[in-house]
C-alpha cells in the first residue's frame, strides 16, 4: 500500500495527537486521517479510556524541583566529593524535625442534606487551602532539600475512607529509618482518631530481618519514648528467601510462628479494649482466628493435589472433580466440546466422550452438595453488616510493607506487592477470619520535613522520578562506603589529564609533591561503575553516570546492600562504613578470597626464584606482547612443531 506524502506541519500535529491519545487526554478528531492505523491509544476505546482516567486519578502526585535547580545542580557535580572517613556521627540520625505546624488532612465536615457535587466541592474547596498553608509553613523554615508530601485529594479519599470504615488501625514502619515514617503530622491526626472516634493504634516495626537484633531494640525503645504506655509495638519480618529455579533465591510471603502471635495477641488486647468501651463491636474468638490462619498457611505450604498419572486409583471422573489446574481445564474443555455437539458444529478428534458421561450419579450428588455449601458461604457473607465485622486497617507510607503483612497473613500473594513505590492504588479488603476483616489502604507520604534523599533511601519516592539521581547517590555515599561495596573498573580507565607542578623552589627550599587528597570524588566513582557495568551514552560513547546512579539507587532500595540508622543519643565506637551492614559471611569469603591470592602470589615468586638465572637475565620485553601477538598464539605452537 502506497503511503500518502505527509508535510511536517501534519506529520508534528499528528503526533502531537497521538501523544494526547496516550495520555488519555479528550481529543476532539476532525478527519479519520488523523487517526493511527496501527495505534492502541485509550481514545480508541472508550472503556480503555475511563479506566486509565481512573487510574491516573489515584496516582500520586507531589510538587517537583524547578528547571534551575536541575541546571544548577549539573553544574556542580564535578564538585562533590565524598568526606573519608565517614564520621562516626554520620550512622546516626540526628536531624530534629521541625514539622509542628505541619498536619495531615482531615475530613471536612459533611451531613447526608449535602448532594454529591457539594460534598466533593467543599472538599477541593479545603484542601487547596490545606496546601497553601502546608506551603507556605515550608517556606517559612527556609530549609534546603525538602522532601515530597501527598497532594492528591483522591489518594487522602482512600486513607479517609480506610479510617473511618476501621476500628483497629496498624501504623506500618520501616525499622531502618523510622522517624521518617512516624511524624509529628501523623502523631497528631492518631491522637485525634483515638480521641474523637474512639481507634484502637497498634505500631508495627517492618523489615526486621534485615538489621541487627541491637538496632531494632534501639529504635523500639525510641518508640516508645514517643507513646504513651497504652500503645502496643510489634515487630515483624514479612518475607523468606525460597530457594527458586537455577539457584536464584525467591521471596515467599511469611511471617515468623512468634511474630504472628505477637500480633494477634496485640489485635485481642486491642479488641477487648473496644469491647469495654462499647457495645458495638462484635465478639470475636481469637483462638479460633489464629487456628484458621496456621490451617489456611498449612494448606497453602502442603497443597493436596491428586495426579492420575501418578496414581492408578484415581480413575478420570475424580480427576476431573479434583482441584487440579490440569482438571479444570480439561473440564472447561470438554464443556466447550459439548456445547459445540449441541449446536451441530464439527467434533474434535479426540473428544468423543459427552459431558454427562464423565462424572457417576454419586460424582453428581457431591457436586450438588458443594454448590450448596458454597451457596451457603455466600449467603452468610451477604447477610453480614459492618456491625459484626471487626475491620482492621493497614496504613504507612508507600513501600512500607502493608500488602506485603496482607500477604504473610494469608500464607500466599493475597495482593499485589511490589519494590516499586505506589503498587497499591485502592484500598482492598480481604477476610482474614470469619468475623476479621483487613482493609489495605494506598501508601501517602505525611507531610514534613525529610530531606528528598532519605525519602528515596527510604523507598517512600519512586526512582524514575528522580531528575538528578546522581545528587542523591552522592547524599548517600556521604553516609556508606560506595566505592567499597560497588564493582568499580580500575582508576587506569579514566583519562586524568595530569596537571603540569609549576610551584618554583629557591634555594634552601625542599622540594616536596602535592599532597593527595583523601576524599573521594563522586562522579569518578560513577564514572568507573558506567564503564564496569557498560553503561555507555549512544553518540559520544561517555559513561552513562545518570543510568549508573539510577541502577546504584535501585540496588540499594531493594536491600541488596543492607543499610540501617540509629535513632540520636546512641554513643558509637569507630565506625568507618556509617549506616551499611557489614554481613559477616561475605567478609568471611572475602578474607579467605585474599588469603588464597596471597597464597598463590607467594607460591609464584617461589617459583620464579626457583628458575635459571639465565631466564630472569632475559629482556623483560619478551613477556609483553600486544593484543595481536596473543591471537596468534596457537598458530606459533602449530608452527613450531611442524618444524619438529
Amino acid at each position: 500500500m502506497r503511503r500518502t506524502p505527509q508535510s511536517a506541519k501534519a506529520k508534528s500535529e499528528k503526533l502531537k495527537l497521538q501523544r494526547a491519545q496516550n495520555r488519555g487526554e479528550d481529543v476532539e478528531i476532525s478527519k479519520k486521517s488523523q487517526l493511527p492505523k496501527f495505534s492502541r491509544s485509550a481514545y480508541l476505546d472508550p472503556k480503555l479510556g475511563k479506566k486509565k482516567k481512573a487510574a491516573e486519578k489515584l496516582e500520586s502526585t507531589w510538587q517537583g524541583s524547578s528547571n534551575q535547580e536541575y541546571v544548577d545542580q549539573n553544574e556542580v557535580i564535578d564538585s562533590w566529593y565524598w568526606h573519608r572517613p565517614i564520621p562516626t556521627h554520620a550512622a546516626i540520625w540526628s536531624q530534629d524535625p521541625d514539622d509542628q505546624q505541619l498536619s495531615c488532612f482531615r475530613r471536612p465536615k459533611w451531613n447526608y442534606n449535602m448532594s454529591k457535587k457539594e460534598l466533593e466541592t467543599n472538599e477541593v474547596i479545603q484542601f487547596k487551602r490545606w496546601l497553601k498553608f502546608n506551603d507556605e509553613a515550608l517556606d517559612k523554615l527556609q530549609k534546603q532539600d525538602v522532601g515530597v508530601y501527598e497532594r492528591n485529594i483522591e489518594v487522602w479519599r482512600q486513607f479517609w475512607r480506610t479510617c473511618e470504615m476501621s476500628q483497629v488501625l496498624l501504623i506500618l514502619i520501616d525499622i531502618r529509618l523510622p522517624t521518617i515514617h512516624f511524624t509529628n503530622s501523623l502523631k497528631k491526626h492518631l491522637d485525634l482518631l483515638t480521641e474523637k472516634q474512639n481507634k484502637r493504634v497498634i505500631y508495627v516495626f517492618t523489615k526486621v530481618d534485615l538489621v541487627p537484633d541491637d538496632t531494632a531494640a534501639c529504635w523500639e525503645a525510641w518508640l516508645k519514648s514517643q507513646l504513651s504506655s497504652t500503645d502496643q509495638i510489634v515487630k515483624l519480618s514479612t518475607y523468606q528467601v525460597v530457594l527458586g529455579e537455577q539457584g536464584k533465591g525467591r521471596r515467599k510471603p511469611f511471617i515468623k510462628p512468634e511474630s504472628m502471635v505477637e500480633l494477634l495477641t496485640a489485635i485481642s488486647t486491642a479488641h477487648a479494649s473496644l469491647k469495654s468501651a462499647c457495645e458495638n463491636v462484635p465478639d470475636v474468638d481469637f483462638e479460633d482466628v489464629a487456628k484458621e490462619i496456621r490451617d489456611r498457611i498449612d494448606t497453602t505450604a502442603h497443597p493436596n493435589q491428586p495426579n492420575a498419572s501418578t496414581n492408578p486409583d484415581i480413575d478420570q471422573g475424580d480427576t476431573l472433580n479434583s482441584s487440579s489446574k490440569v482438571a479444570k481445564r480439561k473440564a472447561r474443555k470438554l464443556g466447550r466440546v459439548q456445547a459445540e455437539n449441541k449446536k451441530g458444529g464439527p467434533k474434535r478428534k479426540g473428544f468423543d466422550v459427552a459431558f454427562e458421561e464423565v462424572g457417576s450419579p454419586d460424582d453428581q450428588e457431591e457436586q450438588e452438595e458443594e454448590q450448596e455449601q458454597e451457596h451457603g458461604d455466600e449467603n452468610a457473607n451477604n447477610e453480614r453488616t459492618e456491625d459484626d465485622v471487626l475491620t482492621i486497617g493497614l496504613l504507612g507510607q508507600p513501600n512500607v510493607g502493608k500488602s506485603s503483612v496482607i500477604n504473610g497473613l494469608f500464607g500466599s500473594s493475597k495482593v499485589r506487592a511490589s519494590s516499586t513505590p505506589g503498587k497499591t492504588k485502592h484500598f482492598q479488603t480481604l477476610y482474614l477470619a470469619n468475623k476479621v476483616r483487613l482493609a489495605d489502604c494506598p501508601g501517602l507520604i505525611w507531610p514534613s520535613t525529610t530531606p528528598r534523599w532519605a525519602q528515596v533511601l527510604g523507598s517512600t519516592v519512586p526512582i524514575s522520578q528522580e531528575r538528578q539521581p546522581s545528587r542523591i547517590v552522592y547524599e548517600i555515599g556521604q553516609r556508606m562506603p560506595l566505592e567499597n561495596i560497588l564493582p568499580l573498573a580500575p582508576e587506569s580507565v579514566l583519562q586524568k589529564d595530569e596537571k603540569e607542578d609549576k610551584r618554583t623552589w629557591r634555594e634552601g627550599m625542599v622540594r616536596t609533591s602535592r599532597r593527595e587528597d583523601s576524599n573521594t570524588k563522586t562522579l569518578e566513582i560513577l564514572e568507573r561503575y558506567s564503564i564496569r557495568a557498560g553503561y555507555m551514552t549512544a553518540k559520544a560513547g561517555r559513561p552513562d553516570v545518570n543510568r549508573a546512579s539510577n541502577f546504584i539507587l535501585r540496588q540499594i532500595t531493594t536491600s541488596q546492600f543492607k543499610w540501617a540508622y540509629l535513632p540520636n543519643g546512641i554513643e558509637l565506637m569507630d565506625n568507618s562504613n556509617g549506616i551499611y551492614i557489614v554481613d559477616n559471611n561475605s567478609v568471611a569469603e572475602t578474607q579467605n578470597d585474599t588469603s588464597e591470592e596471597e597464597d598463590d602470589e607467594v607460591e609464584s615468586d617461589e617459583s620464579a626464584a626457583e628458575e635459571p638465572q639465565e631466564e630472569s637475565e632475559a629482556p623483560a620485553d619478551r613477556n609483553v606482547r600486544s593484543a595481536f601477538e596473543l591471537l596468534n598464539v596457537d598458530e606459533g605452537v602449530d608452527e613450531g612443531n611442524s618444524d619438529d
